[in-house]
């Protein structure tokens, strides 16, 4: 999927829970690609983990950073709800990823791939089934959350 689809993913999650669960849901959405930044997407690494879909398309890494960022928001007495869409929009990530043709594993250290083979990433059918529904979503939390709110 693209950058676009997994924030929107992200934003529709955190909206749903709370007022800034958007802005947190949108960057933790988009936050399992920072390997392609970090690592490259076309690098010939020898340890799976460090190419794309590697370590930062997995359930382990999900539940780590959420860890991580549940007492990192406690220490500063904000509320824990945050680490709550930082999961869900890292695990939006992961689902939305399993609907292309490039195989998940999210469930390492277990090597067994999953991915549904019903759309490819940057086509029409992307924009029109995902996307496209996403930001509708998006923009009726916005209209209902925050316009119509008074």
């Amino acid at each position: 999927m693209t950058r676009i689809t997994h924030m929107l993913g992200g934003a529709v999650i955190g909206g749903l829970v709370c007022k800034y669960g958007i802005i947190i849901g949108a960057i933790a959405g988009g936050l399992p690609d920072i390997d392609i930044k970090l690592f490259g997407e076309g690098k010939d690494w020898n340890w799976h983990l460090f190419k794309h879909r590697g370590i930062t398309h997995t359930l382990l890494f999900a539940f780590c950073l959420t860890v991580i960022s549940y007492f990192i928001l406690s220490h500063f007495h904000y509320s824990k709800i945050y680490a709550l869409i930082i999961f869900l929009a890292l695990l939006s990530h992961i689902a939305l990823d399993t609907l292309n043709f490039q195989e998940e594993k999210p469930f390492y250290p277990v090597k067994t791939g999953i991915y549904f083979k019903i759309l490819k990433v940057e086509t029409l059918q992307e924009y029109l089934f995902i996307t496209l529904p996403l930001f509708l979503i998006f923009i009726e939390i916005i209209i209902s959350k925050y316009i119509l709110k008074n």
